[in-house]
């Protein structure tokens, strides 16, 4: 039920291990040969599985680092339930590595699926993917769904990701079928990893809008009206992912995304991700960015 991993492993590494023993970590990386355990805690990562399946918070129960004055703390367990004072190990991810130097990370795992599949619908504008992909959420219960545009493929998309007992994939298929024209992708996992690295390139800003699942349409809607642009949307979580390759034509996008940010009470983030220690820009409104300097403060590691 449990892995201990040093920081350095990758997630390739992990990824095996735990197959030999029909286990995984559903977390989705779109380089899991180069993106290792420090990186994934640091930089938060997640992709569409985030819906059914949760985040690196909810894995992550205990941890090991080297603090700023070089002493080595741990919070945390080994085990999938104790109550070891405050989860001090929770407040590393997404911190970039700015908290202290990662060296150990006790994670939970999961059973493997029986069988994925990915089922893709065609939408004529984001906020349509966006209404439809809440909708889907609306008649069946799916492992995964996102909004895409862009990349290798230009077409817009919802493609919806199906997972667990073959009985019950074959069921859930089956009722999305019967409601919307359907093209069958059986490789579900291989479709996840593609919007994976769409939306995090290894180089590159990568601009990231959190809302509430109601107001990720009109997200969608200020994307339509901006410059042509890649993204990757979860409407389900209320996150919005956008490379950004052209700064000068992604200014007007931008501003755009962080008025209705702030007016719903959201975040944008914007930065580079190329590193476990790169950390994103909050946007001024944004509380988080209070908090990320009182905690480097209180850490020691405040530059």
């Amino acid at each position: 039920m449990t892995i201990t991993v040093p920081a350095e492993c990758t997630i390739a590494e992990l990824a095996t291990t735990l197959a030999e023993h029909r286990q995984w970590l559903p977390i989705d990386v779109g380089w899991p040969e180069r993106t290792t355990v420090a990186e994934l805690i640091g930089r938060n990562l997640s992709g569409p599985l985030r819906a059914s399946q949760g985040t690196v918070r909810d894995y992550l129960i205990g941890l090991t680092w080297t603090a700023a004055d070089g002493a080595r703390v741990s919070s945390g367990g080994r085990v999938v339930k104790n109550v070891a004072g405050y989860d001090l190990a929770k407040m590393h991810v997404g911190a970039g590595g700015t908290l202290g130097t990662l060296v150990e990370a006790t994670f939970k795992v999961r059973p493997l699926p029986e069988r994925e599949i990915a089922l893709g619908f065609a939408c004529a504008s984001a906020r349509e993917g966006a209404e439809q992909a809440l909708d889907v959420r609306d008649l069946v219960e799916p492992a995964w769904c996102v909004v895409t545009s862009g990349g290798a493929d230009p077409r817009m998309e919802v493609v919806v990701g199906l997972m667990g007992g073959a009985a019950a994939v074959r069921g859930h298929a089956t009722a999305l079928e019967r409601r919307w024209p359907v093209v069958r992708d059986e490789d579900g996992a291989g479709r996840r990893t593609q919007y994976v690295r769409q939306a995090a390139p290894p180089s590159g800003r990568l601009v990231r809008v959190g809302l509430l699942p109601t107001d990720v349409p009109d997200c969608m809607a200020l994307i339509d009206a901006g410059p042509a642009c890649e993204f990757v949307a979860n409407p389900a979580c209320g996150v919005v992912e956008i490379v950004v390759r052209d700064d000068d034509a992604a200014d007007v996008l931008l501003s755009s995304l962080r008025v209705l940010a702030e007016e719903r009470r959201g975040s944008v983030t914007d930065g580079p991700w190329s590193s476990a220690h790169s950390r994103p820009v909050r946007a001024a409104h944004d509380p988080a960015a209070r908090l990320d300097d009182a905690l480097r403060r209180a850490f020691g590691t405040a530059s």
